[in-house]
């Protein structure tokens, strides 16, 4: 069969989100083509409705446009993509909104999902949060949840599973590749039950529950959970079990000035005219591209993420850094850290060498892990949300003496500009004391009040961490132990100092590289670090040696033990940290 010239039209070819071909559409009235096969390579295409033939290649040119589309679908992405793609409706938090993203990438794999924990006051976007980055997967794979009683969650989610004479032997609740969000603290008694689902005990959990109905009373029902979810808890009540606190990475949304400025000109924006902007949203290239890879991610079959054995001493060092003193739950904390790792790794799995439905991380998946669990560690070694770690520091940079209650109150009422209600305070004090970061006395000048006062230093795995105060009072510290002729040396004491993984160490230790450190370039918005050999006592909280010297972007120098620096990183999370080689310093 020939075509004559006249006769031959281009058709139009479909794709779908992933830029993958979908069907062929007439160019003249839209309607169905129907396909018919000349030689190997041509076809021509005959319209369904008007009868309309187009006659083109079909391989070449629909190839080059899939090929160009997954290219570009691909790419490498950085925490920084994800953040600033996040920002369209999540101003500031970027630690919470990312690792709250890869989080819920996680879903995807078989067995390393995280669960999160939203601890804040009212108001501040617990909910929010994960509502947002949750507009980014499929409507399929999250469950949004406002409450629900025990009973009523596995009555509302089950399937029942009868025998082949229609008896119920199971109710079966399949939670797999599930974002499950809780907007507020669900019934305890429903958390107890869930405890086995969030620490991944198994595949596959039984449970047992009566169910009370008036014709037959009490009835026992076996329950069946499959699957692992990605599990959301929202709460201002900062009062979990510890069974949960341990079981939870720890989040709290950020409260500052600058953030509530732009929520509130975001907010201004959205309900001024909701049709509007929900037309922004969907037609934001960022966001649909965005999209389009967490379906990239879902249908790639890739299930399993390694870390290669050449990486794993790297984690293991690292961490035993940050945590010199173990505890059993930092078990779980190395677990959480671990899937951070390889949700960045399967965010990015076109770019990871890969080997059927499993793909292995690098070094970059690793130090993007690590930056953002540093961010967060602080608090949640301590079972505390970073909100009341917060209040915490809040107390001990402007009350190291301690506080009463009102005293606290008119403290927290000064720093947010917002009432504290004396229940509420008492509260938060009461689980800050629980956590180990204050004492309680009776006030000097009151002996009917109490005083809560916060500890000097407390374990934080390093050994200790100094009371928390601004850089302003380390600067003039630093200052006036120069003008005392000290140089921060130590060379008036006598005493060798002791360190476990050093041995004994003379006097001043490091003073050589002090003075070399000062020659470094000054560079705004930029700290320079090195680790080195144990020496002096911390400048800051006197309990452990001198591990950093850190050369602020003023020019000052301050010296700090692991505890203390790490703190300090936690403090100043904007700056840009760079560590500066021996050859450096020579």
């Amino acid at each position: 069969m020939s075509l004559g010239a006249a006769e031959i039209t281009p058709v139009k070819i479909e794709f779908d989100d992933l830029g993958f071909v979908k069907g062929y559409v007439c160019p003249n009235c839209g309607g169905k083509l129907r396909i018919h096969l000349i030689s190997q390579n041509t076809v021509f295409y005959q319209c369904e409705l008007c009868g309309c033939i187009s006659q083109k290649p079909l391989i070449p040119e629909a190839k080059v446009q899939l090929l160009s589309s997954l290219r570009e679908l691909q790419c490498e992405l950085t925490v920084e993509d994800i953040r600033r793609i996040l920002d369209t409706t999540i101003k500031f938090d970027d630690n919470n909104k990312v690792i709250c993203f890869l989080a819920f990438l996680t879903v995807y794999t078989n067995e390393d999902q995280i669960n999160l924990g939203f601890i804040a006051e009212s108001s501040t976007g617990k909910s929010y949060i994960p509502l947002e980055v949750a507009a980014y997967f499929p409507e399929e794979d999250v469950i949004e949840l406002g409450y629900a009683s025990p009973t009523a969650f596995f009555h509302d989610w089950g399937v029942l599973e009868r025998d082949e004479e229609g008896r119920i032997q199971n109710v079966v609740i399949n939670l797999e590749r599930k974002i499950l969000i809780f907007l507020d603290q669900p019934h305890p008694e429903l958390l107890e039950r869930l405890r086995p689902v969030l620490s991944h005990d198994k595949k596959v959990i039984e449970f047992r529950i009566t169910d009370k109905s008036d014709k037959y009373g009490l009835r026992t029902k076996n329950i069946k959970i499959i699957g692992f979810p990605v599990a959301v808890f929202c709460s201002a009540n900062p009062n979990l079990d510890e069974q949960e606190n341990t079981r939870l990475l720890l989040l709290s949304p950020e409260r500052t000035q600058d953030k509530l400025r732009e929520a509130l000109n975001l907010r201004l924006l959205r309900e001024s005219d909701r049709a509007a902007f929900r037309k922004y949203l969907e037609e934001d290239e960022s966001r649909r591209f965005l999209m389009k890879r967490i379906n990239l991610i879902k249908n790639s079959g890739v299930r399993e993420v390694i870390i290669p054995e050449s990486l794993r001493e790297e984690i293991k060092t690292r961490f035993l850094r940050e945590h010199t003193f173990l505890k059993p739950r930092h078990i779980r904390d190395l677990s959480r850290l671990i899937s951070l790792i390889k949700a960045h790794a399967l965010l990015n799995y076109p770019n990871r060498e890969r080997e059927g439905e499993t793909i292995k991380a690098n070094l970059t998946d690793v130090e993007a892990a690590f930056k953002l669990y540093m961010g967060i560690s602080a608090a949640n070694d301590l079972g505390l949300s970073p909100w009341l770690f917060e209040i915490y520091r809040l107390i001990a940079s402007n009350a190291p003496e301690g506080a009463t209650i009102t005293d606290f109150q008119s403290l927290y009422f000064q720093h947010y500009h917002q009432a504290l209600g004396y229940k509420k305070a008492y509260s938060i004090l009461k689980t800050l004391l629980s956590a180990g970061l204050l004492t309680e006395e009776t006030s000097p000048e009151d002996r009917r009040k109490l005083l809560y006062k916060p500890l000097k230093y407390f374990s934080l795995d390093l050994g200790a961490t100094s009371t928390p105060c601004d850089l302003t009072y380390q600067i003039k510290n630093n200052e006036a132990n120069e003008a005392g002729g000290l140089n921060n040396s130590n060379e008036g004491d006598s005493k060798n100092i002791f360190s476990s993984r050093w041995g004994y160490l003379p006097p001043g230790a490091g003073k050589n590289i002090f003075d070399v450190f000062r020659e470094l370039p000054t560079e705004p918005g930029v700290f320079f670090y090195q680790r080195i050999p144990p020496a002096e006592p911390c400048e800051l909280c006197g309990a452990h040696p001198v591990e950093y010297i850190i050369k602020t972007d003023d020019g000052t120098v301050l010296r700090r033990c692991p505890s203390c620096f790490r703190e300090m990183r936690n403090m100043f999370i904007k700056v840009r940290w760079v560590e500066v080689g021996v050859s450096g310093l020579e």
